[in-house]
């Protein structure tokens, strides 16, 4: 998931770092991420994924060696809220998959459209939870292992992102660790992105960001939605650049609507903007479902269900 542009557009609230800088901190690392670079990373270069949990741990060792500790979150249920964008890309993975067998490809081009093409599934889920175990193996030299007590793991109800502004927000990580740039929309006060396997990588914290654009929180989410995101496609000519100075002036609403935007689209726009907040998210110290942020009346059941079910029955859920 992606804000369009976002990160070449803060790029003077970036700070180079390394790991090490964050020893002795939590880290809610987005698994999906990391799964799919290590997807990527070997479908590319042995046209399978058979040892992909091989990199996926090597990401972790990266952590635990940085002294940080790792939390990893992963998706859970679909949201509804991005039901288009995750069509749009299932489209796109096949379309690769077609392209592989008809067109006459040499084995790398092949596998490289492989990797472009690859889906997590639940196997390569369980995968990282045993290579999570595999590593505090490792590190602890422990016969018996409980992972709620060394490389922590959480399946989010819906979207890992906000689950990780949960966490973050509620003292249960110190910041994040994804390629995700709406993780700053959703309230996330220190992300690190770009971590290569050595530990370093551009640390964005969000104060400094809403400092920088002289913008206040509320207002920053609407530069975002308005820039595009995967709630909400961005309207004709509409880059974050002309987003910033449109809220900036405090004139979104009047120029989007001069601009052109379809009749529905700011009611499209209030949707998306709901998404980014009360998103249905698991409380660890009441093992219950919540919404990311309370609601401050009672939804309409549309908007609600865009979020997500709450309360979340996992019964209906499991797969027997």
């Amino acid at each position: 998931m992606a804000i369009n542009c976002l990160w070449p557009f803060l790029k003077n609230c970036s700070r180079k770092v390394n790991l090490r800088e964050f020893s002795g901190q939590t880290a809610a690392i987005d698994a999906s991420c990391w799964i799919h670079r290590a997807l990527y990373v070997t479908i590319t270069e042995r046209g399978n994924r058979e040892r992909f949990g091989n990199t996926f741990q090597r990401y972790l060792q990266t952590a635990k060696n940085a002294g940080v500790r790792p939390f990893v979150v992963f998706d859970g249920l679909p949201l509804p809220a991005k039901a288009a964008e995750d069509e749009r890309r299932k489209r796109e993975r096949e379309d690769r998959r077609n392209k592989v067998e008809e067109e006459n490809l040499t084995s790398e081009e092949a596998n490289r459209l492989r990797g472009q093409a690859v889906s997590v599934t639940f196997d390569d889920i369980y995968t990282c939870i045993n290579a999570s175990a595999r590593l505090l193996q490792l590190f602890f030299s422990i016969d018996l292992i409980c992972l709620s007590e060394g490389v922590k793991y959480i399946v989010s109800p819906y979207e890992s992102d906000a689950q990780i502004a949960f966490l973050l927000g509620n003292d249960c990580a110190d910041f994040a660790i994804t390629e995700d740039s709406d993780l700053l929309v959703y309230g996330c006060k220190k992300v690190m992105v770009k971590t290569s396997m050595s530990g370093v990588g551009e640390c964005f914290v969000l104060s400094h960001v809403l400092e920088s654009l002289k913008l206040s929180m509320n207002e920053f989410r609407k530069v975002c939605i308005a820039a595009g995101c995967d709630y909400l496609k961005n309207g004709r000519g509409i880059g974050i650049q002309r987003a910033f100075k449109m809220v900036a002036a405090g004139k979104l609403m009047e120029l989007l609507g001069k601009g052109g935007a379809p009749e529905d689209y700011w009611e499209s726009f209030l949707k998306a903007e709901a998404v980014f907040q009360p998103q249905t998210v698991f409380n660890l110290g009441t093992c219950s479902t919540v919404p990311l942020e309370k609601w401050e009346t009672n939804p309409p059941v549309e908007i609600q269900y865009l979020c997500g079910e709450y309360p979340l029955d996992t019964n209906t859920h499991i797969k027997k």
